[in-house]
């Protein structure tokens, strides 16, 4: 199996009333328990004005990459998020049905790549970004983005943004996965601290299936981010179609 290989020099995770390292070892510490206070999302890197009109989804992805590059800079961007703004897209949907008209603002910031243009705007950053979604295996696709791009700019720092939440209704009867919205964020530069190697799985998952028993039992997001805390060396994230198998190096 071939591999992609990186450095992490800095990361960050939020998700509803979890921000801190601690907390997220709490979290893990207690079999992915989420706290009580779940409506409280850090935003103080966002100005109020836009705060008020984003979704929660994309104030947690926001918040991180601001976080994230406050005294740092970066040279590429790659935001991934499954689903994108489906909540958002969901209720314009209903308010159409509804024969109510959709709201231009909330139409404008329903697109996939809502986060990536809010956080340009708000960072007032001019660098390059992009935006992928690839299913269960979005962040392995923001990853082997990221490390192309490095390949050919070994001097350089990217910005990766991992980010999701739940389905909303009605498609949350889709939802196999327990958890909550949150963002990841990891700041990479060329190395050799993390290499990942994907694996095909049998031809019993070749075709389309939403979900799989043997899945990650969480978003790809939040299995490095347990990964991260308990500084794991090895692991291993299952979706239908992959296996993906992470190996970090002794440092």
């Amino acid at each position: 199996m071939q591999g992609i290989q990186f450095d992490v020099i800095d990361w960050m995770a939020l998700s509803p009333g979890i921000s801190q390292p601690e907390q997220w070892a709490d979290w893990q510490a207690n079999g992915y328990a989420w706290p009580d206070n779940e409506h409280f999302v850090p935003s103080d890197a966002i100005p109020p004005m836009q705060k008020r009109r984003m979704s929660t989804l994309s104030r947690l992805a926001v918040q991180v990459a601001v976080s994230l590059t406050r005294e740092q800079s970066v040279d590429y961007i790659v935001f991934s998020c499954r689903h994108g703004e489906l909540t958002r897209t969901s209720q314009l949907l209903q308010s159409v049905l509804a024969g109510q008209p959709a709201s231009p603002m909330a139409f404008s910031q329903s697109v996939h790549n809502t986060a990536t243009g809010l956080f340009t705007i708000i960072a007032g950053q001019t660098v390059a970004a992009t935006s992928v979604s690839a299913s269960r295996s979005s962040l392995h696709a923001a990853c082997i983005e990221a490390a192309a791009y490095l390949a050919s700019n070994p001097t350089h720092r990217v910005l990766l943004v991992d980010f999701d939440e739940p389905l909303p209704d009605p498609y949350g009867q889709y939802e196999t996965q327990d958890f909550r919205g949150y963002a990841l964020g990891l700041l990479l530069t060329s190395g050799q601290e993390f290499l990942i190697q994907g694996q095909r799985q049998s031809n019993r998952h070749a075709g389309f299936q939403i979900d799989s028993p043997d899945c990650s039992p969480l978003p790809q997001g939040l299995m490095l981010v347990d990964a991260l805390v308990s500084k794991a060396r090895r692991w291993t994230m299952r979706e239908p179609r992959y296996c993906w198998h992470w190996k970090r190096a002794r440092t």
